[in-house]
């Protein structure tokens, strides 16, 4: 487009160009409509590109533009590349699954869709850019307890397309079973004053939100949360210094999705510790053993002398 002004009649409006192999004259028509002397050049060709117009009136008065340098990009015919993500990584029936594609290409991308299936006919939907995550992100809602198939398609405004690699996905049934729970505890016959120590052996299809340890103190009902012990594999929590003479008490386990289990009440009567044995007091038979020692020696020395006169 040019924008010609004179004080006369304009005789000619050329548009030259070049790509530095020659420069190339073309008459430029007036458009009434836009008020721009007009003129296309068609089937660009990579490389730099020189223009420059040229402008005449009727008086042999004329005119020459700066010369305009367009870099002509090469056009692209490469496909998109296409990385995948989702989240969450283990994904359970019922929850939602959100799908990033990170999408890079030469030009501007056209369309990026995510395509997905239960083997059961596949199903395309829009991916929207984040520009906060710099991914383009769908989301697939109420999971189904099957594999689940999931690729990206992507294109360019040049037609050029890709496709991700095909991405199976385990979608797990929901655990609707409660854990189980085994209960040991040492010693085996606590005493009064002393230390009890209460093991828990859980498992559970999913993963364990807290076990506890409930247990009666004499007056209510208390709970205290045990410690996992990755050693020995288990739960355990430790009384000490224990002051009752019975103790009840029980575990109750809750995993991810609210399945809750306990196990029976135990019921443990504390022994009382032996009283302290009495020691018996020697020091009385101390002074007559001495005397009879004495005297024995006495007899001796005695009896050594009457037999030496």
């Amino acid at each position: 487009y040019a924008s010609v002004s004179d004080e006369s009649e304009l005789a000619a409006v050329l548009l030259n160009y070049t790509y530095g192999d020659g420069w190339v004259s073309v008459n430029m028509s007036y458009n009434p409509e836009t008020g721009y002397y007009e003129a296309r050049i068609e089937g660009l060709r990579a490389g730099t590109l020189l223009l420059k117009v040229y402008a005449e009136d009727i008086y042999g008065n004329n005119a020459t533009s700066e010369t305009i340098l367009i870099d002509v990009k090469r056009r692209d015919e490469s496909p998109p590349s296409i990385t995948v993500l989702y989240y969450p990584a283990e994904p359970v029936e019922g929850e939602n699954l959100t799908v990033y594609a990170s999408v890079s290409d030469e030009s501007e991308l056209a369309a990026v869709l995510l395509n997905y299936t239960y083997g059961d006919g596949w199903v395309s939907v829009n991916m929207s850019y984040n520009p906060e995550t710099g991914y383009y992100e769908a989301r697939i809602e109420s999971l189904r307890a099957s594999t689940l198939l999931l690729k990206v398609y992507a294109e360019d405004i040049y037609g050029n397309n890709a496709t991700s690699e095909t991405i199976f996905v385990d979608v797990k049934r929901r655990d609707k079973s409660p854990p189980s729970i085994t209960v040991l505890y040492s010693p085996e016959h606590p005493m009064v004053n002393g230390n009890l120590t209460i093991y828990a052996f859980v498992s559970d299809e999913s993963s364990l939100t807290n076990v506890v340890l409930v247990y009666y103190n004499g007056t209510v009902w208390e709970s205290v949360d045990m410690v996992w012990n990755a050693t020995i594999g288990c739960w355990v929590y430790k009384f000490s210094n224990l002051k009752s003479s019975e103790i009840f008490f029980k575990v109750v386990a809750v995993d991810v999705y609210g399945n809750r289990a306990e196990s029976e009440v135990f019921h443990i009567k504390l022994q009382y510790p032996p009283p302290p044995t009495k020691g018996v007091d020697y020091t009385m038979y101390l002074a007559p053993i001495s005397i009879v020692a004495i005297l024995t020696v006495l007899v001796y020395i005695f009896i050594t002398r009457r037999r030496g006169l």
